[in-house]
């Protein structure tokens, strides 16, 4: 038990010190990033932009914003996602239109 603790502890810290101390994570994004923004524009994703969440920490979800119909949303989702090293993507305004209205007090 006291190896696996051990060993768990070890990995951890290699994984930050990695992704962290080293900035090898943000290279990887950087990467991820050119890559997502190649398969747009192969994808006709003219006048759309991706970006990737850092805070808290690098994730490897691509999220993409701009003006787009249904059909070509759907098809740029797909593109971003076969990019090798995309974890998910999404569109920054989903669910923007199903929340609730705010009360106003009235």
């Amino acid at each position: 038990m006291t190896k696996m603790l051990i060993g768990a502890g070890a990995t951890a810290l290699m994984a930050m010190a990695s992704h962290s101390w080293l900035n090898i994570g943000s290279g990887f994004i950087d990467k991820l990033h050119s890559d997502t923004e190649t398969a747009l524009g192969n994808a006709g994703g003219t006048g759309v932009s991706v970006a990737f969440d850092s805070e808290p920490a690098l994730t490897r979800i691509a999220v993409l914003s701009g003006a787009a119909d249904a059909a070509t949303r759907e098809r740029l989702l797909a593109a971003v996602r076969a990019v090798p090293g995309v974890k998910d993507a999404r569109w920054a305004d989903d669910g923007a239109a199903s929340a609730p209205a705010a009360p106003t007090g009235e």
